[in-house]
């Protein structure tokens, strides 16, 4: 099996039992409520180019179907990766594109569990899909489990 396959069901592995699975920790909830609802709609891509990634997404997402993309790649430094995640909500904001990051040597999620990938990656996904998300959410309990410093 090639070293991009591994990747590729390491992460689709890891988002089934690790952020799509019910937890205790957040009220019977996943880490992320919705993404079985997208698991068809995710796309896993290695690249050392995610600023082209992030422009492919923003262009042809909607065309394509796509809800998110999962970038990863080099093993980025804490600060590379969020320079990057930074560049790219700047440069696609405007076209539905929200870029969120991922480093294994993150200090505290904003949830009360660990859930990090042990790779860094990037997840640029449909802004409005997330904001429908982040809306339901705010009939349910889900936000009163983030941590104080992460609101």
């Amino acid at each position: 099996m090639s070293k991009q396959t591994i990747f590729k069901h390491n992460i689709t592995e890891w988002l089934d039992k690790v952020i799509a699975q019910p937890r205790k920790e957040l009220g019977g909830m996943p880490i992320c409520p919705f993404i079985r609802k997208y698991m068809n709609n995710i796309t896993i891509v290695e690249s050392t180019s995610p600023m082209v990634i992030a422009k492919n997404f923003a262009n042809l997402g909607h065309v394509l179907g796509v809800e998110a993309i999962i970038v990863y790649g080099p093993k980025y430094s804490y600060d590379k990766l969020y320079n990057i995640c930074d560049k790219i909500n700047t440069a696609y904001e405007q076209q539905d594109v929200t870029c969120l990051a991922m480093h294994p040597d993150s200090i505290e999620p904003p949830l009360p569990l660990e859930y990090n990938f042990k790779w860094p990656i990037l997840i640029l996904q449909k802004t409005s899909t997330l904001e429908h998300a982040q809306n339901m959410l705010k009939n349910t309990h889900y936000y009163s489990y983030f941590k104080k410093s992460a609101k």
